[in-house]
């Protein structure tokens, strides 16, 4: 009896755990499904919106999913990936406008307003920088993101020593990082979502951004 009840609370806890695994794989398929990209296109001239234009975010010059605005001009993106993306927007009658390296952050629902200009050159494309805000209004958090095209140009290849430039985080020798003062056995890593034990299981080369 006694190796019955034990069995059984063996049982038990590898259930408890089991499912306590699969909340935390669907808690980080929720966070990760966040990522939001909106925002409104107007008529550069007065104001007005632009009816059901066609919008197409580009990753790496490769198409990654289209959209329409409404009858408002707003369009969305939704459930898409953290990153770096091209924004191209074309209306019949205005000059097309695409919008280059617009940062995508993880868990935001991040905005980008476009003005078209009308023009009857149909082949001219106007090609413009994304300014990354100053103030995020929603932006209840404090951290910073550090994205691929960044880590590309420094001239560290630590993660650890990357993540140390942001303010508040710090890292001796490229060991583990220490956020505020705490101790580095407090910090915590997720990839893509799921806690990891290690800031090195993933090639510094891979990294899309890193928060």
């Amino acid at each position: 009896m006694p190796f019955d009840v034990f069995k059984k609370s063996v049982i038990e806890r590898k259930l408890y755990r089991l499912g306590i695994l699969v909340l935390l794989c669907l808690a980080s398929l929720q966070l990760s499904a966040q990522t939001a990209l909106e925002g409104k296109v107007t008529d550069a001239d007065n104001g007005e919106p632009v009816l059901f234009c066609n919008v197409a975010i580009y990753k790496n010059d490769v198409l990654i999913r289209g959209a329409e605005s409404d009858i408002d001009g707003n369009y969305s993106f939704s459930n898409i990936d953290p990153g770096t993306y091209d924004v191209e927007v074309s209306y019949v009658g205005f000059t097309t406008q695409r919008v280059q390296s617009v940062v995508a952050l993880a868990g935001k629902v991040n905005r980008l307003d476009v003005q078209l200009s009308a023009g009857l050159v149909l082949d001219e494309v106007v090609v413009v920088d994304y300014k990354i805000p100053l103030i995020e209004q929603d932006n209840t958090t404090s951290g910073g993101v550090v994205t691929s095209e960044q880590i590309r140009n420094l001239p560290t290849k630590s993660i650890t020593t990357l993540a140390a430039t942001t303010a508040g985080i710090s890292s001796i020798g490229g060991e583990a990082v220490a956020i505020r003062g705490s101790r580095t056995n407090a910090t915590e890593y997720f990839v893509d979502g799921v806690r990891v034990f290690s800031s090195s299981l993933i090639p510094q080369s891979e990294i899309d951004q890193m928060q």
